[in-house]
């Protein structure tokens, strides 16, 4: 919702896939189900095919993955991140100023897995009044949300454990915030958050964006 919000006040021409847009086969795939991925695949295309669209924009870094590595290249793929990075440099967004520190937590498949670094904290930096500081381990060498893989299904307390001391490491640097770009990496760590009462908002960097935008 925060996303589309934001290319409506980009004025972006953009249509959603809704009862259409199927899981990007990830867990089939995983699983070792490769025909049932296979079903999956080409009904998303199909469904993208059918909307006309020419480009194809992930708020899920795990399905832009996906079909950076396994989806044929009919369409050009971006992930959100990239995305509004774009729309800021066209001066598209008006954002207002947000005063605010905030540390950002690399998702692992939109990090380590397509190598997308920059682009969140150029996005993040562009806007007026928010500090970012940096996690101790950062970019390539940094450590999951505790949520990745379907850990919490074999081991919660291990999940737990690891959402844990990532968050004792996002206050370490003062923030006020963590600022993610993946939606599990969100639950997985306001789920910690909330639970155990500690003193830090957790936001996907599209609801960063539209909080600076809102008018």
């Amino acid at each position: 919702m925060a996303l589309a919000e934001i290319l409506d006040l980009g004025e972006v021409d953009f249509t959603l896939l809704g009862e259409e847009e199927w899981c990007c086969g990830f867990p089939m795939l995983g699983a070792g189900l490769k025909d049932m991925f296979k079903e999956f695949m080409d009904h998303n295309l199909k469904a993208v095919r059918e909307k006309g669209a020419k480009r194809v924009v992930f708020a899920c870094p795990s399905c832009y993955q996906m079909w950076r590595e396994y989806y044929p290249t009919e369409f050009e793929i971006v992930h959100a991140t990239q995305f509004l990075l774009e729309l800021v440099k066209e001066n598209r967004l008006p954002l207002q100023e947000l005063p605010v520190t905030v540390t950002y937590h690399d998702p692992c498949d939109l990090g380590r897995g397509a190598k997308v670094y920059e682009e969140p904290r150029e996005v993040i930096r562009s806007i007026p009044g928010v500090k970012l500081v940096e996690l101790t381990q950062n970019r390539e060498n940094c450590q999951c949300c505790g949520g990745g893989g379907n850990l919490e299904m074999i081991d919660a307390n291990l999940a737990t454990e690891i959402a844990k001391r990532k968050i004792e490491d996002a206050l370490g640097t003062g923030a006020q915030a963590i600022i993610t770009s993946c939606q599990q990496c969100v639950r997985t760590m306001a789920t910690y958050v909330r639970r155990n009462k500690v003193p830090i908002e957790v936001l996907d960097i599209t609801q960063l964006v539209q909080r600076a935008s809102k008018r």
